[in-house]
């Protein structure tokens, strides 16, 4: 494809239409503080493989280079591969109440106007709009970011925009939506996206698009929108001006940041981390040239150690094309010639810093996502300036292959009654919860049992949960069982009291105050001047404490004296 900077040019199909708390009283001497650092048992952090997990492009079906539907199977096509996450349960839900115009995304964790207006507005007039909206109760409405558009877009729908309006959403047009990113190259311009196909590209600020408001977004949410890489806000004349107070992308600057850095290079193995995402990528941009779709995908799947300067052990089938998101996530839409940023991440891309060969232009980059509307055609990205594109398969573009981004489902159920969470966050059970894990990220289970003398009695159901620290690899099951004990849930010289304060009394200087691993309930004060030890996680006989835990809810207060912890947990 041949762009112009100004204006692109798009060859169309013809059918194309219009905390923990603790109060200490007085000083003293104690062992609180190093007790707290070595003994209490809490959720070691491990990161996931990136900072953000792409969602899956929606796209469900292959298709031929000639538009027909073929099975999938060996294909190497994002219907085959369907990379990414989804949302256990609705996509979308419906405010209600107060609350009825407005749509959330329960992918993104955006909140939406339900019923977007139909006037059109310049740049500034769509900006200024969000900022004086009152709507749901909330008055931080604005203008999408370009990434926080794209978002919108099911491309396995032949009309995204269609699809929307049977979502919850009412009166999505089949238009242009203005964004509140400018078109870098040219700042007198800004993105917008064609939402019943869902290409993104640039207009003149003075040229009235629709306007969609938003507001919101969640760091925890399964797929959370990233930061654009915007910043520097520009009048309407393309002119560099003070962001504060415009609304602008680059003022506002919604979404995740980037880590830093934002690119892990590996020279020697010819491959390239990118630390938003967890995907992986050739270091080599332009291994292949240009060349068509299917030759794309058979490039892509085929490529192994000892090509294209790879020294990474990789096997055919390990590297893919990448699907449209994927594709797009690599855009810095900070920059232009080309919209991609340095390993840093604080600068735009410049020869080997971090990938080599990249190719700005005159052609754009494939991804395996078919143009849903008029499957001769595939979605690509033009990296000169971030244009998300279709071009006719048949047409020659480059090929960058990825790996990694796998994701797979991590279930919890329980027996008895507590709760479990998860670091990182998306398991928070009640009764059963589920969620979405990139592969070869490292996920660990709490269990928090109810009060009332239940303890936490361990993990079951696939192998690799019986310490509560699953490595993501396969759909994974696992079940936290909680039992009841009978008696008393503190023990001190083999008497039994019902809480810890009760055998503070009888207890003697350096006795040991052994606990079920229960949530205990209590306000606990030590002012006997007693060195005292408080061991918790036992079953219900005090012989044993595997992987348990005693959560105190309330405080600790220490007057005098000093306490030794062992498994224990204030909240």
């Amino acid at each position: 494809m041949t762009h112009n900077l100004f204006r692109q040019s798009i060859p169309l199909p013809a059918n194309f239409p219009g905390t923990s708390t603790f109060r200490f009283v007085r000083n003293f001497s104690f062992f609180v503080l190093l007790f707290l650092f070595c003994f209490i048992v809490s959720p070691s952090i491990h990161a996931s493989a990136g900072t953000v997990q792409l969602p899956k492009t929606g796209q469900t079906s292959c298709y031929d280079s000639s538009g027909g539907d073929i099975p999938c199977g060996n294909t190497g096509q994002d219907g085959e591969w369907r990379v990414g996450v989804s949302v256990i349960g609705e996509r979308f839900t419906s405010g209600v109440g107060a609350q009825a115009d407005c749509v959330t995304d329960n992918l993104t964790g955006l909140m939406w106007v339900k019923t977007p207006d139909s006037a059109k507005r310049s740049y500034k007039e769509a900006i200024d709009y969000a900022g004086t909206l009152n709507l749901c109760g909330f008055t931080d409405w604005r203008i999408p970011t370009i990434v926080e558009l794209e978002s919108l877009v099911n491309a396995g729908q032949t009309n995204p925009a269609a699809w929307l309006n049977t979502q919850g959403f009412s009166n999505v047009k089949s238009d242009y939506y203005g964004a509140s990113s400018n078109y870098t190259y040219d700042p007198d311009y800004t993105w917008r996206l064609y939402m019943p196909f869902g290409f993104a590209d640039h207009c003149d600020k003075g040229e009235g698009n629709l306007a969609w408001p938003v507001r919101g977004g969640q760091a925890t949410a399964t797929a959370a929108i990233w930061k654009s890489g915007q910043e520097i806000c520009y009048n309407s004349s393309g002119t560099s001006i003070p962001c504060a107070g415009t609304g602008q992308d680059a003022d506002l600057k919604p979404g995740a940041a980037w880590p830093s850095p934002r690119f892990a290079v590996n020279g020697a193995a010819g491959t390239v981390a990118d630390n938003l995402t967890g995907l992986v990528w050739l270091k080599n941009a332009n291994c292949f040239g240009a060349v068509t779709w299917d030759q794309a995908l058979s490039s892509a799947n085929s490529l192994a150690n000892g090509q294209c300067g790879l020294a990474d052990g990789s096997q055919a089938g390990d590297w893919r094309l990448p699907n449209r998101k994927e594709l797009f996530s690599l855009v810095a839409f900070g920059y232009a010639g080309p919209a991609l940023a340095n390993t840093a991440g604080t600068l735009k891309w410049t020869e080997g810093d971090p990938f080599d060969y990249v190719q700005p232009a005159p052609y754009d980059y494939w991804s395996s996502t078919t143009f849903a509307y008029d499957p001769y055609y595939a979605w690509g990205v033009w990296m000169y300036a971030g244009y998300v594109t279709f071009n006719h398969k048949s047409e020659g573009n480059y090929v960058w292959p990825v790996r990694g981004g796998e994701s797979f489902i991590l279930s919890v159920s329980k027996t008895g009654a507590g709760t479990v969470t998860s670091s990182p966050a998306g398991i928070s059970c009640g009764l059963k919860c589920e969620a979405f894990y990139s592969l070869n990220s490292v996920v660990t289970l709490s269990a928090i049992p109810d009060t009332g003398g239940l303890i936490f009695s361990g993990w079951s159901d696939s192998a690799d949960c019986s310490d509560g620290t699953i490595s993501i690899s396969a759909d994974t099951s696992c079940t936290a069982t909680f039992t009841l004990c009978q008696g008393s849930p503190v023990s001190v010289g083999g008497s039994m009291y019902d809480s810890i304060n009760a055998a503070l009394a009888p207890a003697a200087s350096t006795d040991t105050i052994k606990i079920m691993g229960i949530n205990q309930p209590e306000n606990v004060t030590l002012a006997s001047g007693k060195t005292i030890k408080l061991d918790g996680g036992y079953d219900c006989s005090f012989t044993s404490k595997v992987d348990r835990t005693t959560t105190i809810t309330g405080s600790l207060t220490i007057s005098s004296g000093t306490v030794e912890f062992d498994s224990i947990v204030i909240l």
